[in-house]
């Protein structure tokens, strides 16, 4: 979210978008996709705080962690990846690792049935 105003946008910018947003957020039949980096505080998170302003429960709200590989070392998410930090119940069932392990076994299986000659485009 904008909170400093750049070039020619108005000293309240960040107080107009958080209008704006509100106006949708605050729907029932609103689902929230609140995307917050990792290798940064998500207790400072904007898209978390509304999230649990507006859907303090979780019911709406879908939590994305994003740039896991660029966090410090020495630090974790796995209390954010097993949904202990911000309960939310549309979370992922699956852990993201099992699911990437997953998918790049099934890209392996599909690239070996290429080569074997079982898949790819069929001659008519």
């Amino acid at each position: 979210m904008t909170k400093v105003p750049v070039g020619d946008q108005p000293v309240d910018i960040e107080s107009q978008i958080r209008e704006m947003l509100m106006q949708f957020v605050t729907k029932d039949n609103c689902l929230l996709l609140a995307v917050s980096p990792a290798n940064s505080d998500l207790a400072n998170s904007d898209a978390l705080k509304i999230a649990k302003e507006v859907d303090p429960q979780g019911l709406r709200t879908i939590g994305v962690i994003t740039k896991l590989d660029l966090m410090d070392e020495g630090t974790d998410a796995r209390d954010i990846l097993e949904n202990k930090l911000l309960p939310l119940r549309r979370a992922t069932d699956e852990p993201y690792p099992r699911h990437a392990a997953r998918v790049a076994q099934q890209a392996a299986e599909s690239a070996a049935e290429h080569r074997e000659g079982g898949g790819g485009v069929q001659e008519l």
